[in-house]
């Protein structure tokens, strides 16, 4: 379960970070 867990929120930080840079491309 904890290992679900921490693959599964890395996935979620790697995700927004990568719509933190499109948007940051998009508006600049």
């Amino acid at each position: 379960a904890v290992i679900l867990m921490v693959s599964l929120s890395a996935t979620l930080i790697y995700l927004v970070d990568q719509l933190f840079g499109w948007v940051s491309r998009q508006v600049f």
